[in-house]
């Protein structure tokens, strides 16, 4: 009986739909007389919901009608290429279209939540982004792999003692073997299971210049039968119909999916609301989009495509966020930001609004810190700039030297203030060439179409988002999108202690004023693989200098990420990196840059051989 009501209250929401009905009902018609099933008169709109509940389909004559109805009315569309196929009715697509912008940009930003070590589950359901390295699940999905220990949450172990591991793949769409597999490192939050608590679950990913862009949580409350999509990776599942579910997903499960629909009621508390969206199992954790804003208006969390579906709304999950957000770090919007306030998209930058930047500042750590300086063999190298002596391009709190000949930085120098800094909700990347330069010296979107190389930021897009306000952290984080700060990195390339180094000297060392300067540049080899008419580096460095606290002095350590095999076809696979800790000296050597007296301030240089000590977590490092 509970499941007959509900299919019931899923007919009538559908039936609410006026737009979508009268289009099926010319649809049932003309199919009727073009298959040639037998008298079948236009059906009446009080007839509606008979047909769709199967009450008009004569034995035999219309056993796919209500498949075809729901699929048509309520359709799974699936994805390929972060885009979404088109529906079959014409009032699908219309309610669909002018939104076209805003669900592209969501797409990319959901992904399939799989284990690894499990004996059961390759994937348990669907997370997504909803800070900039924290995703968004159900309580049910993460309790599989996680648990409580000591207060904080902890991975599950297998029978022979092996520890899950958790990943989030945002791809997995239907027809492509591209897959981009971001590992969850940490396990931030899972609600206890009370009916007055959310069924909702946070996990901390891997840190990676290429993560998409989290979804920001609408401030304002579901409307009744208001359009909404829900983006997932529905699972075959055996409480479903099987032969309703053939006809709606051909077969296709474990990938992702758009499904369009209408918010079918609201609960008086606001804190869930119903949808008539089609789902199945592992639909959960999947995200609910308010259209009309392109904003996430809930987490979907139970339901079926028979049943009536459930989802935490978006004003639940954001009081949880202000309750917990001491413990996770996890960045809430103030309530008055919306999502043009954080919007990093514009038009190609002119010559003028890029003349009056600033750039890198030598006496930003209140000692000087010039910039690495090119020797006689590198300085033909270096690619001309209109209207710079040095032939540097500054941006802001940031500045780039670039080789012409590899057209890509030779370095870029960041300063860092940690005191200042801001986090700006992250949108859709827009890449730009510096019109200071010529797009001859610039590697762009050529190199990156159809293969595994990610655009990967030198200058990673939140180190110089800070100021006094939010304009100006938000404009510099936008300056980090031009191609001069790009440099392609295999979807593999960034491993954990590479992204951690700034965030642990700024954090944990003993830092006066905790503020930064970061050197970043790219090892260029001539044994480097040319790939697409240019070669590409394999080795990457890093040196962070900063005041110790105790002395007032300088300090600088260097960094050197290297494969540990040579590249093999960047279509398919790519060498592993490592990370080392090296003196400064020896990334003088490799790059011919001279970093001034830096390398007196190395705690390194102090050694007779120029060590490479292996970085596996922040605790590796020598200050």
């Amino acid at each position: 009986m509970r499941k007959n009501s509900f299919r019931k209250e899923a007919i009538r929401s559908l039936l609410r739909d006026k737009v979508v009905v009268d289009e099926l009902r010319q649809v049932l018609y003309e199919q009727s007389a073009q298959e040639s099933y037998g008298k079948f008169e236009f059906p009446e709109e009080d007839e509606m919901e008979e047909v769709l509940s199967g009450g008009l389909i004569s034995e035999g004559a219309f056993t796919d009608f209500e498949a075809i109805v729901q699929t048509t009315g309520r359709p799974a569309l699936l994805i390929k290429d972060n885009n979404y196929e088109q529906p079959r009715l014409q009032s699908i697509r219309e309610r669909l279209e002018p939104h076209r912008s805003k669900i592209l940009g969501a797409i990319p930003s959901v992904g399939r939540l799989e284990l690894l070590n499990h004996p059961t589950y390759e994937y348990v359901g669907t997370a997504w982004m909803i800070a900039d390295d924290v995703m968004i699940t159900n309580r049910h999905v993460a309790i599989i792999f996680a648990r409580q220990a000591n207060n904080r949450f902890v991975f599950r172990a297998n029978l022979f003692g092996d520890m899950y591991k958790a990943q989030v793949d945002f791809k997995e769409e239907y027809g492509s073997p591209e897959t981009f597999e971001i590992e969850i490192v940490e396990v931030l939050h899972v609600e206890d299971d009370a009916d007055f608590l959310p069924d909702m679950a946070l996990v901390r990913v891997r840190r990676d210049d290429n993560l998409p862009a989290p979804v920001p949580l609408s401030l304002t409350d579901a409307e009744f039968e208001e359009d909404v999509v829900v983006i997932g990776y529905p699972a075959y599942d055996s409480r479903n119909d099987q032969f309703v579910m053939q006809d709606i997903f051909k077969g296709i499960y474990n990938v992702k999916r758009l499904s369009p629909g209408r918010v079918s009621g609201v609960r008086p508390d606001k804190t869930l609301l119903t949808h008539d969206c089609t789902t199945l199992g592992g639909s959960s954790g999947s995200l609910v989009l308010r259209l009309s804003t392109g904003e996430a208006l809930g987490l979907h969390f139970s339901g079926s495509y028979v049943e009536n579906n459930f989802a935490v709304t978006a004003g639940a999950i954001r009081k949880r966020l202000v309750a917990i957000e001491s413990g996770t770090k996890i960045h809430v919007p103030d309530p008055g930001e919306t999502a043009d306030d954080l919007e990093v998209r514009r038009p190609q930058p002119t010559v003028e609004e890029l003349q009056n930047r600033k750039g890198y500042s030598a006496n930003f750590l209140a000692m000087e810190v010039p910039l690495p300086a090119p020797t006689e063999p590198l300085i033909p190298l270096v690619a001309a700039v209109d209207g710079s002596d040095q032939n540097v391009l500054n941006y802001i709190h940031y500045s780039v030297l670039m080789n012409a000949k590899r057209r890509m930085a030779i370095y870029t120098a960041c300063n860092i203030d940690g005191a200042k800094s801001k986090r700006p909700r992250r949108t859709r990347d827009q890449w730009h060439a510096d019109p200071r330069l010529g797009e001859e010296f610039q590697a762009g979107q050529e190199l990156y179409s159809n293969n595994n190389l990610h655009r990967g930021h030198l200058v990673r897009r939140l180190d110089p988002a800070w100021g006094d306000t939010h304009e100006e952290a938000r404009a510099a984080l936008a300056d980090t999108f031009f191609w001069t700060n790009c440099t392609p990195q295999h979807q593999s390339f960034n491993p954990r202690s590479w992204l951690a180094l700034e965030d642990y000297i700024l954090d944990n060392a003993d830092n006066h004023d905790i503020k930064v300067t970061v050197f970043t540049g790219p090892v260029f080899k001539e044994t480097d693989k040319t790939y697409r008419g240019l070669k590409i580096p394999e080795d990457y460095w890093k040196v962070v200098v900063f005041r110790n606290r105790q002395t007032g002095q300088l300090a600088a350590t260097a960094y050197l990420l290297t494969q540990s095999d040579f590249m093999n076809d960047l279509e398919f696979v790519y060498g592993e990196y490592k990370t080392y800790q090296v003196p400064v000296r020896e990334i003088e050597r490799l790059t011919l840059l001279s970093f001034s007296d830096l390398s007196d301030r190395d705690p390194l240089d102090r050694i007779e051989l120029l060590p490479r000590i292996p970085i596996e977590s922040p605790a590796d490092i020598i200050l």
